[in-house]
């Protein structure tokens, strides 16, 4: 199963990459649009510091943003709010192979895997 999750992970690395690059000049949101995310976001976190889909969504904007390390640390806040949150791993694990660290990488992406195989069996 660990070897399946790490090929799995290193197709979805190459298809993220592959997209990125062939895609680079058709962003969709600008920096303006992206950093009055993370403001509004950051309202709602301050508001709400259990908000759970804020500090997700902040963590997807910072993502966007190249603020890579802001992204984790948002994504690891929805996790620790919310050990379920299958896409709060995964996108962690994306955001910390984009920063080399290829084993937490690995660890997050088969953690949202789990959790989305048990989404699965239990619905």
């Amino acid at each position: 199963m660990k070897y399946v999750s790490i090929l799995s992970f290193v197709a979805v690395l190459i298809v993220g990459i592959y997209g990125y690059q062939h895609n680079r000049s058709k962003r969709t949101e600008s920096v303006t649009t992206l950093q009055r995310k993370v403001d509004q976001y950051t309202q709602q976190i301050s508001s709400n510091p259990s908000d759970k889909q804020a500090h997700y969504k902040r963590g997807m904007a910072h993502r966007k943003l190249k603020s890579y390390q802001k992204a984790i640390d948002d994504f690891t806040e929805a996790i620790k709010l919310n050990p379920q949150h299958a896409d709060a791993y995964r996108y962690r694990g994306l955001t910390h192979a984009i920063l080399g660290n290829l084993d937490q990488a690995n660890e997050d992406y088969a953690k949202s895997l789990d959790l989305d195989e048990n989404k699965k069996t239990e619905g």
